[in-house]
């Protein structure tokens, strides 16, 4: 019988742009303090769990829900760019109300997921995948790539408990270069 590697996704705790009802993607929100208890509820819940490698995306608030995790079960918490949530373009840091106002054109088409009407710095699916083919050339030789827990079992992924966005058991093997 294979070995099943298990990958736990988690959502970021609740950012200040959350609580604010702001668009956050690739902006550096920090955790509010909602954010912080849940960040170390996670990380007491998860505690006992055989966890052999914690990665993040790079952004405030990811890292923040992370190291508490990190803390408890001593392992390094491994930061990438290519987990980070997609940009929102011109939307980015502004409240949903004031992008709805500001930008309605671009604000209606990220409600119906509309990809024809682009902002130019709002990130597609394409930009997406193209940004996590980027990282995973450069981290070939980075330590994250090496570890055994996940080369081993790179056949055997089942992600759980997806975090918002769209997660996709091939995006995640992808992001983490385990398709071969």
């Amino acid at each position: 019988m294979p070995l099943v590697t298990n990958v736990l996704l988690i959502r970021h705790g609740q950012s200040k742009g959350n609580a604010e009802r702001r668009f956050g993607g690739h902006t550096a929100t920090p955790l509010s303090a909602r954010g912080h208890k849940q960040a170390e509820a996670t990380a007491r819940t998860l505690k006992s769990e055989s966890l052999t490698a914690i990665f993040s995306s790079d952004l405030a608030r990811a890292m923040e829900t992370a190291r508490p995790l990190s803390r408890v079960t001593g392992l390094p918490v491994y930061g990438t760019h290519a987990f980070r949530e997609r940009s929102v373009g011109v939307m980015e840091g502004l409240t949903f109300e004031d992008a709805a106002q500001q930008h309605p054109e671009q604000y209606a088409a990220l409600l119906r997921r509309d990809l024809t009407c682009v902002d130019r710095r709002r990130e597609l699916p394409a930009t997406i995948g193209s940004r996590v083919a980027e990282t995973r050339r450069d981290h070939r030789r980075t330590s994250w790539r090496q570890d055994r827990s996940l080369q081993s079992h790179r056949h055997n992924l089942h992600p759980r408990s997806p975090p918002h966005g769209r997660p996709r058991r091939t995006r995640v093997k992808a992001r983490l270069d385990l398709e071969r």
